[in-house]
């Protein structure tokens, strides 16, 4: 198994309730993507790294070319597969897993601000073997100055997680072919419509300017 489970949580609720707090986190998410892409929409796209494309494009090009949503699509479906730290890699992802009548949840590429809203449901359970245990909070408790009770829980907590994750991770399996993945940008035609209308966004803003 991986010895750094980061990112994941407990979810304190029911599967019905996870999916629509994943659905609101989702048009958030991609609200804001789109507002970051607006502001790229002078980066290059160079012909010599996106070898389908015939030439040199900005999105503010792409947004008078008849394929320009189609071309926008394959240029951010390209990022995402090859996850480059870039301005324009906007995939982001959670996997869902279940085990023993609960149900924990590891996100990917999204920031921290998206579950705010959802703490009281949401509870930390990340591990790492490598480590001595860190599910305390560091600058609010020492363990030197610890009750044995505490130091007690807060190791029988850690071995649980570590006996969790063993069991939800298993057989060297990577963490999408242990849970069910849930893709906060969006995929297949989503993110052709996704391309049409940030284009379209681009398109109107230069007008108004314009005008």
């Amino acid at each position: 198994m991986s010895t750094k489970i980061y990112n994941a949580y407990k979810f304190n609720g029911k599967t019905p309730q996870l999916i629509n707090i994943l659905k609101d986190i989702r048009i958030k998410y991609q609200i804001d993507q789109m507002d970051k892409l607006i502001r790229f929409k002078d980066y290059v796209f160079k012909k010599e790294y996106f070898k389908f494309l015939d030439n040199d494009y900005t999105m503010v090009d792409l947004m008078n070319h008849y394929l320009g949503d189609l071309l926008l699509s394959d240029i951010l479906e390209r990022e995402m597969q090859i996850c480059h730290n870039t301005p324009i890699n906007i995939s982001s992802s959670s996997v869902v897993y279940f085990y023993d009548n609960d149900i924990y949840i590891q996100f990917f590429g999204l920031d921290e601000k998206y579950l705010q809203d959802y703490k009281d449901l949401l509870i930390d359970f990340h591990y790492q073997n490598q480590t001595d245990m860190s599910n305390y909070n560091w600058y609010e408790e020492d363990w030197q100055n610890m009750t044995e009770e505490r130091q007690k829980e807060l190791e029988n907590d850690w071995n649980n997680r570590k006996n969790i994750w063993e069991n939800i991770i298993t057989n060297n399996d990577n963490f999408s072919e242990s849970g069910l993945i849930f893709n906060f940008h969006p995929v297949d035609y989503k993110l052709t419509m996704f391309c049409n209308d940030l284009l379209n966004k681009i398109k109107n803003n230069i007008y108004e300017t314009i005008n």
